[in-house]
């Protein structure tokens, strides 16, 4: 619940920023803040799809998921 509310909080001050660009998503965000992520290698199975979070640097770059279901 607390990186819920962390993460709620960067959205709402502006302070969160993502785009999609030649088929990465990349993810501006204040240090140390958890990023949720769905649908990457970079997180945890759960169940049948890919969940969790992924502490922020500052920023993150990830490849998007095709649509076979996985990461290129």
């Amino acid at each position: 619940m607390k990186r819920q509310t962390a993460w709620q909080a960067a959205l709402d001050a502006g302070q969160v920023y993502a785009r999609l660009s030649n088929g990465k998503v990349s993810v501006s965000s204040p240090a140390g803040l958890d990023v949720p992520l769905t649908g990457t290698k970079k997180v945890d199975q759960y169940g049948t799809e890919r969940s969790g979070w992924k502490k922020s640097d500052g920023s993150l770059q990830l490849k998007v998921a095709t649509a076979g279901g996985g990461e290129d």
